[in-house]
């Protein structure tokens, strides 16, 4: 299990967004393609330690390639632990295979990583993964697929739904609403962890004195809920297959979406999104 502490809503944001091994990203909105602008998200990962997965970011970029089933391309991805492996993250497992164990990665006719390289990363992980500042990451609409912008539950996923609300006094004003992402860094108006390819995820909020709130998102990502006689503030988790990843820093705003940006606000790293 996870756990993280962050001082706005979730990191979903949560630190640590992207596919899970051995899951692709769906397309079975029936809506139109995202075609929407994306943004570059300044890496944090320290030099050595970007310039040593150089290689593997061949396949294990911001959309996986290749048939690898994750990216490697953030702090957040290589703090992830395995689904194949638990107990280990991805970190220490990319230090394995570069090291030939079980096989060796990356894989031939690629060259044998530099044992300079996998020191590298070893420190690092040894260091608790400390931030960087280097490399680059490029937001993506892991869906691909367009939010629709017509007025219902399922419009605009990733926008700040309660403020927006507020501002022109339309649509339903519910104490939660937010939007569930793959990854960390997706864009507004596209389609996130939607329920029909993500089945079973649930987002978690914890009142002031332990009483749970169940909310699963719809077919866009977005959820919201306006539970009776709930008391702030809040802490929050997302479930997902047996993982959760949790913000632990009380909170008392719901509009999740107002701090789990595209690229993240108020300390926020990004999207709030899949353990």
């Amino acid at each position: 299990m996870r756990r993280f502490a962050w001082p706005c809503l979730f990191l979903g944001t949560f630190l640590g967004c992207y596919l899970t091994q051995g899951e692709t990203s769906g397309h079975h909105h029936g809506g139109n393609p995202y075609t929407g602008p994306t943004a570059s998200v300044p890496g944090d990962l320290p030099c050595d330690v970007s310039n040593a997965l150089m290689v593997c970011q061949g396949c294990h970029g911001p959309a996986p390639a290749g048939g690898a089933p994750m990216s490697l391309v953030s702090r957040a991805d290589l703090m992830a632990m395995s689904v194949q492996y638990p107990g280990q993250t991805q970190g220490e497992r990319c230090v394995l295979r570069m090291q030939g164990n079980p096989t060796q990665m990356p894989p031939a006719p690629q060259a044998v990583s530099p044992q300079t390289d996998i020191d590298a990363i070893s420190a690092w992980i040894a260091a608790g993964y400390p931030a960087g500042t280097c490399g680059t990451q490029t937001s993506i609409c892991t869906s691909g697929v367009a939010g629709t912008t017509n007025e219902s539950e399922q419009m605009r996923p990733g926008e700040a739904c309660r403020a927006c609300h507020s501002s022109n006094g339309e649509g339903p004003m519910y104490k939660f609403m937010g939007t569930v992402f793959p990854t960390l860094h997706e864009p507004n108006d596209c389609v996130g962890a939607s329920s029909q390819d993500y089945s079973g995820v649930q987002v978690i909020v914890i009142d002031a004195v332990g009483k749970e709130h169940v909310m699963s998102p719809n077919g866009a990502g977005n959820f919201m809920s306006s539970p009776s006689g709930f008391q702030m503030p809040f802490t929050a988790k997302v479930t997902y297959q047996g993982r959760e990843i949790a913000m632990t820093t009380p909170q008392t705003d719901g509009d999740c979406n107002g701090c789990h940006t595209e690229l993240g606000s108020n300390s926020a790293p990004g999207r709030i999104m899949l353990p």
